[in-house]
């Protein structure tokens, strides 16, 4: 299993595109067929925009790139 931790941006609402550049830039591993643990920084429970903790769009954007790049499951 790959672990990703994912950091807190709550103020950018970052797509898709900007994932994929992403992980070319910093040579993201082959996770086709992987089960990858997705890790959203959770402090405690606040309005997104109190910036406590992952913005949820943050995370939507991680599983969707870990799902376009072949993970076979993705916790978060």
């Amino acid at each position: 299993m790959l672990a990703v931790t994912l950091n807190n941006l709550a103020a950018i609402h970052v797509g898709d595109k900007a994932f994929d550049k992403a992980a070319e830039f910093a040579g993201f591993p082959d996770i086709r067929g992987a089960t990858v643990l997705a890790k959203p920084n959770i402090l405690k429970a606040a309005a997104p925009e109190a910036a406590v903790a992952t913005h949820p769009e943050f995370v939507a954007a991680a599983v969707r790139f870990l799902r376009r790049r072949g993970a076979a499951r993705v916790l978060v």
